[in-house]
């Protein structure tokens, strides 16, 4: 009796903090060189912040936050001076695609690839292209560059071009349905999402566009524009939630931080920034989100503060209008779990339906439920596997609408939180 007191006063301690927290924003330490249009990447719970413009001309510092000591290193600088430049971690390296050496110069081909256990930069295959802001993302073993330009001062590119890194070549994907510059992207459930951006004309063209991207098929679809056009935010993804921060509209540096469900094709206003910002960077480390640096303006004025934003863990729903109000998915009980818990759902028509685990990613884990069910309340036992981490996850139902030729789904999704 007594462990089990000391276990529930401690989820209790947990609960209140992590809800003390949420969907807020604090400082922290400011990164140690103010810069903006600079790139980043995580590797091992670290911000790496890489190149950017403390001045009109870039660096080829990299400095490194560690979240859990709130404090800033540095590492090996970039073979050469960058601005504008897209990076990613792949099999714990880090790549630097492109980029130029200053605000307003030519952008390049070169990539760049550092090993944090050596500390040694190596250079790869030449892109086919000489781009500067765009988007990119990792499906798989594949690297992804999307949209971007030549130059700030230059129309973008519609390219799509993908590397694969484990034999350092290139190739062409399906174009961008819209060509743009400094815009974000990130991947949801194995799929590429293209947000926002501008054109040479960056006064005055800024991109409410969301298009999503398939790498099995190797086409594009249009989704829900952003609730307010931007350039140069930056994107990650928690609890299933695509965050798109900051940025600039016109002449205007923004705080804001709108979040798109990709699953409902939704938008939802979130807290803003405390500053405005243009051309930052940020990640998502342990669920909560982490932006540095960028700039205001103008005049320009280059920033090195840092900030942490702990997004809301409030329960994700998502209805269509077949059976809204009359299917229902329950919230699972016990939530916190371990090992098992209960799940159910009730529906006034017999059909197939289906429950899936997803990961705060959205990356499907497994199946839980998968059959035909008559009409009625139903129930199912889900026993976490051993494997399987502490954390946030999300089930959701599908129910096939039998009525319609189409067949039409009512799809809902609710959060569960496994405690080992």
């Amino acid at each position: 009796m007594k462990t089990f007191n000391c276990v529930f006063i401690s989820f209790v301690f947990l609960l209140i903090n992590l809800y003390s927290q949420t969907n807020s924003w604090i400082y922290k330490s400011n990164m140690p060189t103010a810069r903006t249009f600079l790139s980043h990447t995580i590797l091992d719970n670290k911000l790496y912040v890489i190149g950017g413009c403390p001045t009109t001309n870039a660096t080829n510092k990299v400095e490194v936050y560690d979240p859990s000591s709130d404090s800033w290193s540095s590492v090996s600088n970039l073979p050469t001076a960058l601005c504008y430049s897209m990076s990613c971690t792949y099999q714990n390296k880090i790549y630097v695609f492109g980029g130029a050496p200053g605000m307003w110069s030519n952008a390049g081909k070169s990539v760049y690839v550092f090993d944090s256990q050596t500390g040694i930069w190596t250079q790869k295959s030449d892109m086919p292209f000489e781009i500067g802001g765009g988007g990119i993302a990792i499906v798989g073993d594949t690297i992804y560059i999307i949209g971007g330009g030549p130059k700030a001062s230059s129309p973008p590119n519609n390219k799509l071009i993908a590397y694969h890194p484990d034999i350092d070549n290139w190739s062409l994907k399906a174009n961008l349905p819209t060509a743009r510059n400094l815009l974000s992207a990130c991947v949801f459930d194995g799929k590429i999402y293209a947000i926002g951006g501008t054109t040479d004309d960056w006064e005055n063209l800024f991109y409410k566009v969301v298009e999503m991207y398939d790498p099995t098929t190797n086409t594009w679809t249009r989704k829900s524009d952003m609730p307010s056009g931007r350039y140069s935010s930056i994107v990650c993804v928690v609890d299933g939630l695509i965050y798109v921060i900051g940025g600039r509209a016109g002449t205007l540096s923004s705080t804001k931080n709108e979040a798109y469900d990709p699953i409902a094709d939704s938008w939802r206003i979130k807290t803003s920034m405390q500053q405005s910002r243009t051309g930052l960077v940020g990640g998502n480390i342990e669920n909560r989100i982490y932006v540095a640096g960028g700039h205001q303006g103008p005049p320009i004025l280059f920033l090195s503060s840092c900030e942490e934003y702990f997004p809301d863990i409030s329960e994700v729903k998502i209805e269509s209008d077949f059976f809204t109000n009359k299917i229902k998915l329950h919230q699972n009980f016990p939530n916190p779990f371990n090992p098992s818990t209960k799940i159910s759902w009730q529906s006034p028509v017999s059909g197939q339906q289906t429950i899936k685990l997803f990961d705060v990613l959205g990356r499907e884990i497994e199946t839980i439920v998968d059959g035909y069910f008559d009409a009625g309340l139903h129930s199912t036992l889900y026993i976490v596997h051993s494997t399987l981490p502490s954390g946030v996850y999300f089930y959701q139902l599908k129910a096939v609408d039998p009525s319609t030729s189409s067949g039409k789904s009512f799809i809902q999704t609710k959060k569960m939180i496994l405690i080992k």
